[in-house]
């Protein structure tokens, strides 16, 4: 990932989006999946200039608060160059690591 995050620099690709995948990869090139607030605080150390914003459902694990404090610890590291692009659409494949029945619709989830 580090790799592509420097090359993407390089070409002058103004951000990057990072998704932050709960549930395993649905084919082996997809692997390994990183969690996108820690892997944002780790590719702001390495690069310089492109943008790192982080897509994160807050239906499950994360909390819109929780997001909100990860992101306010990845500000400073990358000098103001981290963004939080909130999903509210739900992975079914994720769903089984966090309830047992469904899901809420998206207005729900919206709201």
């Amino acid at each position: 990932m580090l790799g592509r995050a420097r090359e993407a620099e390089a070409a002058g690709v103004d951000a990057l989006l990072l998704h932050d995948r709960q549930s395993a990869a649905p084919a082996p090139a997809d692997a390994p999946h990183f969690e996108s607030g820690t892997l944002t605080a780790a590719l702001a150390v390495a690069t310089h200039g492109v943008g790192l914003v982080t897509t994160v459902c807050t239906e499950r694990r994360a909390l819109p608060y929780y997001v909100a404090r990860a992101m306010a610890t990845a500000d400073p590291v990358s000098h103001g160059r981290s963004g939080w692009q909130p999903v509210t659409r739900v992975d079914p494949a994720a769903t089984g690591n966090y309830i047992r029945a469904g899901s809420t619709t998206a207005a729900e989830r919206r709201a």
